[in-house]
């Protein structure tokens, strides 16, 4: 893993490497070498195994691995509040 810290502010061929913040959060900076501009994104439901590497260009960005919700939790992998309920009964 990078460490954030000694990351570069330009990458190997003159590209600005965007900022990338310390450790992950529900919003981050995570860096890169991005052609469209340098952004904040939110919202990482379900990321795991978190790591900063080396973008195509040199720049240090955020990389994560994405689980399927386990039983009981819903697509944002949170708990089901409906989990377990049984269905209505028809009649």
């Amino acid at each position: 893993m990078t460490d954030a810290a000694d990351a570069p502010d330009v990458a190997d061929d003159g590209t600005t490497c965007c900022p990338i913040d310390p450790y992950p959060t529900s919003c981050l900076h995570g860096g890169g070498s991005n052609e469209n501009g340098c952004f904040s994104v939110c919202d990482f439901w379900c990321a795991i195994n978190w790591r900063i590497e080396l973008d195509a260009k040199g720049c240090p960005a955020w990389r994560m691995d994405y689980r399927q919700p386990a039983p009981g939790e819903n697509q944002l992998c949170e708990p089901d509040p409906d989990a377990g309920r049984d269905a209505p009964a028809e009649e």
